[in-house]
């Protein structure tokens, strides 16, 4: 029997005996402990002792905006928490594989429900804005910012160009931008054209005592022009009108005879030493030579025949006039002048004068024929010989001589004004010299500048 508390056993008589308190058994949150000797109940409930089942509360799932939670833990038995839960970190976001973008940023959303996380925003960058396109953004491609109107892409055209003519000025023409038709830059002017008056008529011819006339016509305008034609003079030109290269001093131009010259006319004379020509007159030159020593009927003086030639110089003289309207005062341009009759022309020579063996001038006309031409050395650095100076150049050889060729007699030299044993040349060294072709060897002094 049991009271709760012990358990006993009653005699028949109802004497108690073996009177003993509960023992044994385990209490919980639900049910006492259970004596082990009579099977009773006894005691109080352990609000600790949770042996049944259980369930979860509060439990979030995480995600990538917001942290997750795995619950707390409560008795099933008497719906006590028995342990809380932990917090679980949010996860990865999202991304969409394509950007984004507003007027100044890019960035990729998020794709989880719920979340619309901006990731990875920046401002937009690179790029180059034109005069008629935004910027391009180099990472989303993205047009950003404002055009650039001072950046023109070079598709440009040039606007209100106009040639120069001999009574207008020309203008290069401004440049204006295809793209956004704004005018980039200005031209500029361009000079006048000088008139080109080809022919000249003489109506009045000039004596030493009176100016004369000429008329022309423009070629390019076909305007009518009257020019003076200077006063005759038989004085030596004055060294102001004489222009001159390759010489330490300027040379000397007298007229010859009864040849009278205009006050105006300039003179051009150059010298020009064989590493200053061009390559072309070089290898002109040097054919020559080597088809001239080649050339076995190509006899100099004293009855030898040439074994070799060289070039020392050449010399380049040419005049000109410039013409002034009558009128107007306008600058007609140089026009090339023809001297009527011959003028004598001391030029400076090169240092090896004296050393040349057998020197020999020639003059190369423009028609490619050519003559030997006689010349004094003055003995102080200076030669002199005669030009009409029409257009020609004259060219300084040195010819070397060997062996005495069969059938040569002296009677065919023709030597200098200074010196017996320096002759000029022979029929026979034309002839040779004819089938070198050095007669195409012309400087062409118009051609180089001034």
């Amino acid at each position: 029997e049991t009271d709760g508390t012990n358990h006993w056993q009653t005699c028949y008589y109802g004497t108690k005996f073996d009177v003993t308190a509960h023992s044994g058994g385990t209490a919980t949150c639900k049910d006492k402990a259970v004596c082990s000797v009579c099977a009773t109940s006894y005691g109080e409930l352990n609000p600790a002792n949770h042996t049944g089942s259980t369930y979860k509360l509060n439990q979030k799932e995480a995600t990538c905006y917001e942290e997750g939670y795995t619950g707390d833990t409560y008795c099933s038995d008497c719906n006590k928490k028995i342990s809380s839960g932990t917090v679980v970190d949010k996860n990865a976001h999202n991304p969409a594989s394509v950007w984004s973008s507003d007027e100044n940023y890019h960035w990729h959303t998020c794709q989880t429900v719920g979340c619309g996380n901006l990731i990875d925003k920046s401002a937009h960058t690179g790029g180059t804005a034109t005069c008629v396109n935004k910027a391009v953004c180099s990472v989303c491609a993205a047009e950003y910012g404002s055009k650039d109107a001072n950046n023109h892409t070079g598709n440009n055209e040039i606007r209100n160009a106009s040639d120069p003519k001999c009574d207008a000025e020309g203008y290069t023409g401004d440049t204006y931008c295809k793209d956004c038709g704004v005018k980039i830059s200005s031209g500029k002017s361009i000079p006048k054209l000088s008139h080109n008056i080809t022919e000249w008529t003489v109506t009045k011819p000039a004596t030493t005592t009176e100016t004369g006339e000429k008329t022309g016509k423009c070629v390019l305008c076909g305007k009518e022009f009257k020019a003076e034609i200077a006063k005759l003079t038989s004085k030596p030109v004055e060294s102001t009108n004489i222009e001159y290269g390759g010489m330490d001093t300027a040379p000397q131009i007298v007229p010859e005879g009864d040849t009278a010259l205009p006050e105006n006319v300039i003179f051009v004379a150059d010298r020009v030493s064989p590493e200053n020509l061009s390559a072309n007159q070089s290898a002109v030159a040097e054919n020559a030579v080597n088809k001239l020593v080649n050339n076995a009927s190509a006899v100099v003086g004293f009855g030898k025949k040439a074994s070799g030639a060289k070039v020392i110089c050449a010399f380049d003289i040419r005049s000109k006039i410039q013409n002034y309207d009558t009128v107007s005062g306008d600058n007609l341009g140089y026009e090339d002048y023809k001297v009527d009759g011959q003028v004598s022309v001391t030029v400076q020579a090169p240092l090896q004068l004296k050393s040349l063996k057998n020197p020999y001038l020639l003059y190369v006309k423009e028609d490619g024929s050519y003559e030997v031409v006689k010349f004094t050395d003055n003995g102080d650095g200076t030669i002199t010989f005669t030009s009409d100076s029409s257009g020609h150049d004259y060219l300084l050889l040195d010819v070397d001589v060997s062996e005495t060729a069969e059938n040569a007699t002296d009677s065919t030299k023709s030597p200098n004004t200074n010196d017996s044993n320096r002759g000029t040349a022979l029929p026979l060294i034309l002839f040779a010299l004819s089938v070198t072709g050095l007669a195409v060897f012309i400087i062409d002094n118009r051609k180089r500048a001034k």
